[in-house]
């Protein structure tokens, strides 16, 4: 593990039933959004075995609970008053003993170890880089150092990827673009998700979804 090249972490929070994908709760209830969010946070640390980089994961509650359940990987607790702080937080901590680190959030399960790889291999030429969301927010952020970027944006309101260009602007850093995807936040984000998933990127996430019903119509690859 001392070896390794850079640091990934997931941001993550306990799978509880009513505190996890609010949006997807309306159509699934509040069981099977959990279950599902389980899925998701299960298929992205499988990954991080197949990665050069070293994984952590970063827990905004039960921080134990995890440690318990994923042995694999390193658990830490979020630290700060808002995602902007815990985004800083985290950075300052991985880049203290890594070279390069790559924050991403957990609501894309299909985010293949191959794309951390390109993710650090274009931060060998910039001081950041970006991956946006379709709705204007971000899935995946990386640093050389520890920039103080976070100031003004309201998170959760589809606007943070233009506060942070303006941000990297100001303090004239070089950034880059990872592809834009699509992060899944609503129902109707599910099928289109089933539809791209291979079993073998994801195997819970494509047995929950099997299970739930959705995209029965898609056919199985894999």
């Amino acid at each position: 593990m001392k070896g390794r090249e850079g640091a990934v972490a997931v941001f993550v929070r306990w799978p509880e039933p009513g505190q996890v994908m609010p949006e997807l709760i309306r159509r699934l209830g509040a069981e099977a959004a959990a279950q599902l969010y389980d899925a998701f946070i299960g298929d992205l640390i499988a990954g991080m075995p197949l990665s050069s980089f070293e994984g952590y994961l970063y827990a905004l509650d039960h921080v134990d609970e995890f440690r318990d359940r994923y042995k694999n990987v390193h658990v830490r607790s979020q630290q700060g008053v808002n995602e902007g702080r815990r985004l800083l937080a985290c950075f300052e901590e991985l880049l203290a003993t890594h070279p390069l680190a790559v924050i991403v959030g957990s609501s894309m399960p299909d985010l293949h170890p191959r794309m951390w790889k390109s993710a650090f291999e274009m931060m060998e030429r910039r001081d950041v880089v970006i991956g946006p969301t379709d709705r204007g927010g971000i899935y995946l952020l990386g640093m050389r150092k520890p920039f103080e970027v976070f100031r003004g944006i309201k998170w959760g309101t589809g606007t943070e990827l233009a506060t942070l260009l303006k941000n990297f602007e100001r303090a004239r850093l070089d950034y880059g673009f990872f592809p834009t995807r699509h992060k899944v936040e609503v129902y109707e984000d599910l099928p289109p998700l089933r539809r791209r998933l291979l079993r073998p990127m994801a195997p819970l996430t494509f047995a929950t979804l099997q299970i739930l019903g959705i995209g029965q119509e898609t056919k199985e690859v894999g």
